[in-house]
């Protein structure tokens, strides 16, 4: 079934675009919100929800502003302005007018970032929250090794130059990203914190994020979410009931995966998606 797409409007004024599938068949009241990485869109998203889909959930896409169908703002904007302007939007709508009491969430990489710190500034939804599927997210720990360092050191200093990262030429997604957007994701992981906008500390607070959470890491991924950056993103919430699945051969798996794969491949539609779809079942 071909999603539908819903205009919902940031506090900004921004219009954003919300996707929404609905369940084959009878709709079984169960509801997942989704959410795209950096350099991405609705698109790489649409196949697992699909299969959700298909087993009787309604399933919600945002779209973060200047991707997809949402509108591009004249203003800049970084990654903490899609946390706290476009998922409250999203999250005002499901909840608001579609009377929607408690949902489940399924991000990719940046994707997750952006909900915990959206949680964080704005704690009167947690309690709306079943539990969190996050694949390949981590926060501040990507510089696992002098060379990790440099590389993103010299990624930012690259960006800071042309002004922007390509994202097609790089092989990341469709959509470029400015060196102002990306510049939190750099900084964190350069200096190993995880602050916001005045020196606000959302890595300390990730404790209050207190629902059940599954991340799955994929052990090819070398760059962007290393299992230790995944690994270390997952503990800093202290919640003895999160679980840390790792996708790569030794573990069972046919493949190593690596950033987009883990999320998005027929092999992991085979092996890890099941997965997911079991975790969500067991905690909704």
């Amino acid at each position: 079934m071909n999603p539908v797409k819903i205009n919902i409007h940031a506090a900004d004024g921004t219009a954003l675009a919300l996707w929404h599938l609905q369940p084959k068949g009878t709709s079984l009241g169960k509801h997942l919100f989704i959410s795209h990485g950096t350099f991405s869109n609705k698109d790489i998203c649409l196949p697992l929800a699909q299969s959700f889909a298909d087993r009787g959930y309604d399933c919600y896409i945002l779209e973060w502003r200047g991707h997809g169908d949402s509108e591009t703002p004249k203003t800049k904007f970084d990654l903490e302005t899609v946390a706290l302007q476009d998922y409250p939007a999203a999250f005002a709508y499901l909840f608001d007018n579609r009377g929607i009491d408690k949902i489940s969430t399924l991000t990719h990489s940046g994707g997750g970032l952006c909900l915990a710190m959206c949680l964080i500034k704005h704690p009167e939804y947690l309690c709306r929250i079943r539990t969190s599927l996050l694949f390949a997210c981590q926060g501040f720990g990507a510089a696992t090794s002098t060379r990790a360092y440099l590389k993103i050191l010299m990624g930012k200093w690259a960006a800071k130059i042309m002004g922007f990262i390509p994202g097609p030429l790089n092989g990341l997604g469709p959509h470029n990203e400015t060196y102002h957007f990306m510049r939190p994701w750099f900084q964190w992981n350069l200096k190993r914190k995880f602050y916001g906008a005045q020196n606000f500390d959302y890595g300390k607070r990730l404790p209050k994020i207190n629902y059940p959470i599954l991340s799955l890491a994929g052990t090819g991924d070398h760059f962007i979410a290393p299992e230790q950056g995944c690994r270390e993103f997952l503990e800093a919430f202290e919640n003895p009931n999160n679980q840390l699945q790792l996708c790569g051969i030794a573990e069972g798996f046919s493949e190593d995966y690596d950033h987009a794969r883990v999320f998005l491949s027929s092999t992991a539609a085979q092996e890890i998606w099941p997965l997911a779809q079991d975790w969500i079942a067991q905690n909704h």
